[in-house]
């Protein structure tokens, strides 16, 4: 329809760096970067259905958080699995930013502009984003993905008018399930204690 483009990440975002990046790897986190206290590890098993896993989440020493603080997500940051389940994706939520992203993920961050990260986020679960991914993960025995490929798929921009509606409507809901997930948790950890 009118107003609306076929775009991608790099030609949005032109002159913008680190809008795709990727978690860390071995070299910057090892075994005794772990501890039983810290902040949370997304690996890919916890990126599932568009949602971040609240349990069973490697933690991080906080002193290692703070010397890797360009690997610690923002709300409204998108993860999206880099191998094995190759290109499932999650949208931070508030109660998750300050968490960390591992080198089995990307991490997209959209600056202020034209696209909507929730926009984006949907336009992740179509078929045509999986159907991009799959054509796109290069690898000759497990698949995978790199920020080239992921800041050059291409997806369908709505008018900043039209996204800013669907971020109202879908911003309720994506509240309401998160808030169900935790109190489900929650409630678990209780009986288990019980």
């Amino acid at each position: 329809p009118e107003g609306w483009t076929v775009t991608n990440i790099s030609e949005v975002f032109q002159n913008t760096k680190g809008v795709v990046k990727t978690g860390p790897f071995g070299s910057n986190l090892h075994a005794s970067d772990y501890a039983e206290e810290g902040v949370p590890l997304i690996l890919v098993k916890h990126v599932t259905d568009g949602f971040i896993a609240l349990e069973e989440l490697p933690l991080v020493r906080d002193d290692k958080a703070k010397d890797l603080t360009d690997y610690v997500l923002q709300e409204d940051d998108i993860v999206v699995t880099r191998v094995g389940r190759v290109g499932s994706t999650a949208i931070v939520p508030d109660f998750q930013a300050g968490w960390m992203f591992s080198g089995q993920t990307l991490r997209i961050r959209i600056p202020e502009g034209p696209l909507s990260s929730k926009w984006l986020a949907c336009w992740f679960k179509t078929h045509h984003f999986n159907h991009a991914i799959e054509s796109s993960a290069v690898g000759s025995t497990r698949a995978s993905l790199n920020t080239k490929i992921l800041e050059t798929l291409k997806f369908v921009m709505p008018p900043v008018e039209l996204q800013k509606y669907f971020e109202q409507v879908v911003s309720i809901d994506i509240k309401r399930i998160n808030l169900n997930r935790r109190e489900s948790l929650t409630l678990a950890k209780i009986r288990d204690t019980l």
